[in-house]
């Protein structure tokens, strides 16, 4: 690998699930993190070491206070594209550039929606892009943006096609006991996931290593059908299978069907690879295991 990266300061644009993990993982470094944020619980950024938070919206044109940002040497973006392109590089270009020299490492969390529909073919980082969802179009449009970047003025991008992200507050065993799991009906239809706590350790190795100009698939080792999951999911609780739904039902919002919309398996070869890494959750059964196992106590009670 190339010689260690030690952030002193990271710039989080966009603080959702990945990024607030992220931040969490990072605190044994002591490394500072600046957070932007369009809405907050107060308490939730309240007495949070090494954070610093701001208001910021992307879709205005406001300017990101650069005077907050003095010492940022590496970029973490989860904002998504609209149907203007990316916000961070059609509004912040210039400032974008004016770092380039002193930022080391920038991680831009794009989708595995950029391949489109394969027929449950497998597909790798050298696969023809062929989305056809308006959100896989903008996705390749965006990571285009970046890598022009990274071409024409050296920035350091690295593009991750993250697959469906599950763990804590986010998986079907809460949507079980919730009663909002439900099963769509599409024969053939597979899925890929990582675990959230096998992401953020791709993302701190790529940090701590950085190589530019990298795009990079991050999922587990088993793409499989929606049924195998719930059957081991409700197994797992010992309780009822959710309803079925089928797919043209006019309850399900257009969000929802867009999701059947490509069918595809993600290999994860070269992450494996050139990280080094083996996952802790490397399919869905070890990772619906944990996240029983570290809250028993209330699934056993639901």
């Amino acid at each position: 690998m190339e010689k260690l990266f030690q952030p002193r300061q990271l710039l989080c644009l966009g603080f959702g699930y990945t990024a607030r993990a992220f931040y969490h993982y990072l605190q044994k470094y002591n490394i500072r993190i600046i957070a932007s944020y369009r809405t907050k619980d107060k308490q939730e950024f309240d007495n949070n070491q090494n954070l610093v938070p701001f208001q910021f919206d992307f879709n205005s044109n406001e300017k990101i206070p650069e005077k907050l940002l003095e010492d940022v040497d590496s970029i973490l973006i989860s904002i998504p594209p609209t149907d203007e392109g990316d916000l961070v590089i059609s509004k912040h270009r210039e400032w974008l550039l004016k770092i380039s020299s002193r930022v080391k490492w920038i991680g831009y969390l794009s989708a595995t929606s950029v391949y489109g529909d394969w027929q449950g073919k497998w597909v790798d980082e050298k696969s023809n892009l062929l989305a056809q969802t308006e959100r896989g179009k903008r996705r390749i449009k965006a990571e285009k943006s970046w890598m022009d970047l990274w071409q024409n003025f050296n920035l350091p991008i690295h593009i991750f096609r993250l697959a469906g992200i599950y763990g804590p507050g986010r998986n079907v065993l809460e949507d079980l006991v919730a009663q909002k799991a439900r099963h769509i009906i599409k024969p053939g239809q597979v899925f890929n996931r990582i675990y959230i706590d096998d992401l953020i350790k791709i993302l701190s190795l790529s940090l701590a290593y950085p190589t530019p100009g990298k795009i990079y698939n991050i999922c587990d080792d088993l793409p499989c059908f929606n049924e195998d999951i719930l059957n081991f999911a409700t197994n797992l609780l010992t309780c009822s299978y959710p309803l079925t739904t089928d797919l043209n039902d006019p309850n399900l919002t257009p969000m929802i069907k867009s999701f059947y919309v490509d069918n595809k398996r993600i290999s994860n070869h070269k992450m494996k690879v050139e990280f080094g890494v083996q996952l802790d959750q490397p399919t869905y059964k070890q990772g619906l295991i944990t996240l029983y196992n570290t809250n028993k106590n209330y699934f056993s009670k639901h």
